[in-house]
């Protein structure tokens, strides 16, 4: 057998030998792929109050004061933010009516509220109807650019139906029959509706947005979000006319019992919210650079209401506290 072909066999099965165990080492040393740690984490808010109060809804009027309402005890009460102190404004103490409470809005320092198909003011601890459509059904009111908005379906007007209507505190304005399918997204200067097709209010103008079904977010560029699932796997998505572009790479979810469903845009980054729909344990993931990262909680929260104030992102617990959104 020719030495120098055996030789340059062996060297062959030697380098086969030295690369296999290489790869064996280096498969023993690299560390699984972990979830990044969260930059961002839920702290007990600031404005949350010093009493246990169960708030159920929340409110901010035209100039940015913001009004919530719960009970503490047993009678239902309006609460107003004061620095960081809430005042109570009105307890109610009429049985019935308040406890079916589906939405409010403070319009010249008055609370109306909805509900079912009436909307009620509130004068001196007593409500007092305004409005009511015997065949129609009332899921929003806003007080917005001088008016109260007022969106349902088949709300009645001088004989006609409409989906939209403004109230100014003394009469009523027809604003559009447009079908809407949505409790509507307020914007900086507009309110956005889905329907066949979805509006755009701008408190003067209605204009078609070709918005149809669920959304999860819009901001003030004319953007609007959508969340897409498939099993356990979510895509969240940004379309503004005819584009769209997904943001980040797809969240996929430990368990089938978990589900996202809010987004926000909050401190110069996304926000996508979602629960345990066994437990209703919030989740929550935010965006790094292209990566959604899910925030670490500590203690299990429940949020039974979310909204926006002064830029931050703050939720309110089953336990009648409020927690915020922050950087760690």
């Amino acid at each position: 057998m020719d030495l120098k072909s055996e030789a340059m066999k062996n060297s062959i099965f030697i380098f086969l030998l030295l690369l296999m165990f290489s790869c064996e080492l280096q498969e023993i040393e690299t560390p699984e792929e972990v979830t990044p740690i969260s930059s961002y984490k839920w702290v007990k808010s600031p404005i949350s109050p010093v009493t246990t109060i169960y708030f159920s809804l929340f409110d901010q009027d035209e100039n940015g004061n913001l009004y919530g309402y719960g009970y503490e005890v047993s009678d239902r009460v309006f609460y107003k933010l004061e620095g960081d102190k809430w005042r109570v404004i009105h307890e109610i103490k009429q049985d019935g009516i308040i406890s079916n409470l589906e939405s409010f809005t403070v319009y010249n320092d008055v609370i109306y509220y909805s509900s079912f198909n009436k909307i009620y003011r509130v004068e001196n601890g007593l409500m007092n109807e305004v409005y009511s459509s015997p065949k129609g059904m009332i899921f929003y009111i806003k007080a917005f650019k001088g008016k109260i908005l007022i969106a349902g379906e088949n709300l009645d007007l001088n004989g006609d139906n409409y989906t939209l209507i403004n109230f100014d505190g003394s009469e009523f304005q027809a604003v559009s029959k447009q079908l809407l399918t949505s409790r509507g997204a307020q914007l900086e200067n507009k309110i956005l509706f889905t329907g066949f097709p979805g509006l755009t209010y701008d408190g003067e103008n209605v204009t078609l947005n070709n918005i149809f079904g669920y959304i999860a977010g819009a901001d003030n560029m004319d953007n609007i979000y959508v969340i897409d699932k498939e099993v356990n796997t979510y895509k969240i998505i940004q379309k503004r006319n005819n584009d769209a572009r997904q943001i980040g790479v797809q969240i996929t979810l430990s368990s089938n019992d978990e589900s996202l469903s809010r987004l926000d845009y909050i401190d110069n980054t996304f926000s996508v919210i979602g629960k345990n729909d066994l437990t209703d344990h919030l989740i929550t993931f935010v965006l790094n650079k292209n990566t959604w990262e899910r925030v670490d909680i500590e203690d299990p929260l429940i949020f039974r209401y979310i909204f926006r104030y002064q830029g931050r992102l703050i939720g309110c617990t089953d336990k009648g506290k409020l927690h915020e959104l922050v950087k760690k």
